[in-house]
Parts: C-alpha cells; sequence; structure tokens
C-alpha cells in the first residue's frame, strides 16, 4: 500500500515516523479514566454474568445495584495480570453496551480528539515495556497509563483506519476461526480413532463377543474385561501437603505442566522443591518410565505418558499408575484411558462434591478392555502412526494460526502508526 506524503518523528519509540499532519498525544488527555465507578474484586465472587450484562475483569460478581454497571462506549485495557507481553491476544476492549467492570481492568471514555474504537487499536500495538510494574503480576497503574503516548490523527482519517481495520481483521479472524474449527475436527478424530481401535482392535474380520458393557457393545472375542487394579502393580499419590518452592530443585509437576507425553514437559519453569521433600515425598511413588499421570482433580481426565527416566514428582492433584508390564503395555493403558469407553466408566465415580474428582479406590475399579500383550503392542504402533500424522497437521495448522496472527498484529501496527496511506 502507499505511504502518506511527507513525514516526521514522532519521539515515541515503538511508533517511529507519523504522517507529518499527525500529532502525538498521553492517554491523559484524549480520555477521562473512570476506575473510581469500578465494582472492588473484595465485593463478592460468583459466575461471569449478572443476568445478561457481561463482566470484565479478573474474577466475577455477584448482586450490585445499577449504580455499578457501565451503559456507554468505553475503551476497557488491563491493569494487571493482562498479556502486555503477547502481541497475539488483545490487552484493551471496545464496549457499547451495559457491562459491569473490576478493580482489575483500567475503563476509559474517550474525549472528542479521538475514536473509541481508535484507541482500542491503538492500545493493542503499544510497547508496554516501559510502562509495566510488577515482580510477579504484570501490572499497569493507572499513573503510567495516563503516560503512555499514542499517534493522534486527524479525526477523518481515524475513522478511515477504524473502517479499514474493521474490515481487515474481521476477514483474518474469521480465517483463523476457520482453521480453529479444522484443528477442533482434527482433534475429534483423532480421539475416535483411539476409542474404536482400544474397544474394538484393528482385525475387522475377527470374531465379536457381547462386552456386556452399554456403551462399548461387542469387543474382539479373545479379549478379556478386567479392572485396571488387576492389571496394574501400584497405583498412588503423594502426601497431600505442598512442598515450599526453591530456586533450584527436583521439578514438582502441577495438573496445567502435564502435557501427552513426559518428555515435552518444561521441567525447567515449573516448580522447583528441595532434594529433602523430594526424598520424604517420593518413598511413596514416583513416576518412572512406562508409567502413566492421571489427573484426578478439577480437569479429569488429563493424561501424561512417562516415556523418560528423570526424577521428578506430580502433585497429589493427580495419581501416578505403575502398569503391570506382564499383562498390560504401559503405552496401551495410556490410550485406553484416553478413550471415549473410558470417560463414560469413570464418569460415574467422580465425586461432584468435592470439586469433581475419582479416588484412588474408585480409579482401581474402572473397566477395560484387555487385549493379549502382542495385539496390545499392534494397537499401539498402529496409534502411535495415525495420532503422530493428525498431530503433525494440527502443528501445521497452528503455525498458520501463529503467522495470521502476526499479520494481523501489522496490518494494525502498520495502520495506527501511518506507515501506510489508509
Amino acid at each position: 500500500m502507499k505511504r502518506y506524503a511527507k513525514y516526521k518523528d514522532s519521539g515515541i519509540e515503538w511508533v517511529g515516523e507519523i504522517p507529518i499532519t499527525w500529532k502525538t498525544a498521553p492517554i491523559k488527555y484524549v480520555t477521562n479514566c473512570m476506575d473510581s465507578k469500578r465494582v472492588p474484586i473484595e465485593a463478592g465472587l460468583r459466575g461471569n454474568m449478572v443476568g445478561d450484562i457481561p463482566y470484565w475483569g479478573a474474577g466475577n460478581i455477584v448482586d450490585y445495584v445499577n449504580d455499578f454497571i457501565f451503559n456507554e462506549e468505553l475503551v476497557l485495557l488491563g491493569e494487571d495480570g493482562a498479556p502486555f507481553f503477547d502481541k497475539s491476544r488483545p490487552v484493551a476492549f471496545y464496549v457499547n453496551e451495559k457491562i459491569w467492570a473490576n478493580n482489575h481492568i483500567h475503563v476509559l471514555k474517550t474525549n472528542d480528539m479521538i475514536l473509541a474504537k481508535y484507541l482500542t487499536f491503538t492500545l493493542n500495538t503499544v510497547d508496554y515495556n516501559e510502562y509495566i510494574n510488577g515482580s510477579i503480576l504484570n501490572k499497569l497503574t493507572q499513573s503510567d497509563m495516563n503516560g503512555i503516548k499514542i499517534p493522534l490523527p486527524p479525526l477523518a482519517t481515524q475513522q478511515a483506519i477504524v473502517g479499514y481495520l474493521d474490515r481487515r481483521t474481521t476477514a483474518i479472524d474469521t480465517l483463523i476461526a476457520d482453521k480453529q474449527k479444522l484443528i477442533d475436527l482434527f482433534k475429534e478424530k483423532r480421539q475416535a480413532i483411539i476409542s474404536e481401535t482400544v474397544t474394538k482392535g484393528l482385525d475387522k474380520t475377527a470374531k465379536m463377543k457381547d462386552s456386556g458393557i452399554e456403551w462399548i457393545g461387542e469387543i474382539p472375542e479373545g479379549w478379556i474385561i478386567s479392572k485396571i487394579r488387576y492389571a496394574i502393580e501400584k497405583i498412588g499419590d503423594i502426601d497431600h501437603y505442598m512442598p515450599d518452592s526453591v530456586t533450584d530443585g527436583k521439578p514438582y509437576i502441577m495438573t496445567g505442566d502435564l502435557l501427552e507425553n513426559a518428555s515435552a514437559i518444561d521441567f525447567v519453569s515449573c516448580k522447583q522443591i528441595s532434594d529433602e521433600d523430594y526424598l520424604v515425598l517420593s518413598r511413596k511413588i514416583k513416576p518412572v518410565i512406562g508409567d502413566i499421570i492421571f489427573a484426578r482433580y478439577a480437569t479429569i481426565g488429563t493424561i501424561c505418558y512417562v516415556d523418560i527416566e528423570k526424577d521428578f514428582l506430580v502433585s497429589y492433584s493427580c495419581v501416578t499408575i505403575h502398569p503391570n508390564n506382564v499383562i498390560t503395555n504401559g503405552k496401551y493403558l495410556f490410550y485406553y484411558l484416553k478413550s471415549y469407553a473410558f470417560f463414560q466408566e469413570v464418569t460415574q465415580y467422580i465425586n461432584s462434591n468435592t470439586q469433581g474428582n475419582v479416588g484412588i479406590d474408585s480409579l482401581s475399579k474402572v473397566r477395560f478392555m484387555l487385549p493379549p500383550l502382542d495385539q496390545q503392542q499392534a494397537t499401539v504402533d498402529y496409534l502411535e502412526r495415525k495420532t503422530n500424522a493428525i498431530d503433525s497437521f494440527i502443528t501445521d495448522i497452528n503455525s498458520q494460526i501463529e503467522k495470521l496472527k502476526a499479520y494481523r498484529k501489522s496490518v494494525i501496527s502498520e495502520a495506527v502508526t501511518g506507515k501506510v496511506a489508509i
């Protein structure tokens, strides 16, 4: 696209040159900060809507009078915990409806010098490095926010930029959404292949028998139905207390750290515990190669296969399963625990009174289909090929999505800083 006729230095490092007819201004000169009217987070938590009114900010609220409701054109900008340094995610949002907002998001009303949508696009382009305070939680104070300088084109130019960016970003967002739907379809297909294979086998001509389990139906004639406790050597968790963190120690994995294979886990960035705590906690059980880690709280069903020899522990929100290798292939059991059949069976044991969890005894009682060992290995080999191929497709699509997000960012940045003439 063509550029404007003449440029000048903006005096803003992240902006560079701007068209000669543009100005610059700090946020405080183009907005009225309405943070004093926000709902304090301490006032109460529950749900993320009040009736049909959207709620903005960290945490959620309960019942308040209408004095706390905003109902006008506003720009909302993260105050703390926002992804200020992740340009693929927005930190500013345009709203023009009834909303609630708590004290974790700034509320800005624009004056007649700037359009709210233009300000929103611009705030999602700002380099926040010099404005953020806080060593633990990224925090943009009201004072630092007011000092942020931004490009300020004439209003007619702002309107043209907003119209252009609305069209371009909508088109890009549609492409991203379509690709995300494709990823979801691949994930569904992956799940279906696993579930079909671990309950029906690879031989489509095999004689079948009734499993006696409604949601499974028939299984190959040579298979047996076993409770998990008969196919494993040990299942257990560590003591239920949280050890202190240390700078340099043994990895202590939380549910959110788990990935399908332990070799893919980021053991450097996760919680570290002292060697003394590790020795005490590992006496009860610790993961070894060939084991399965199963998350039994909250995100029930997150499963990890231990494919490396490494000293680490998983929190008591997970159980570690040692398979009995005489009758059970650990990787086959791992795939079975990812199947619809297992999820259907384990659901009846979920204790909803304690945030949703599955006890060790209950997990031990879950039935699963156990083919002969040679068939288990053949199943694993087949599923490794199929899932690896699907994962490769998903990786490629994710890469395309990241490129689209980067392109979206560049389109916005070039428009709001005047690098292209709109």
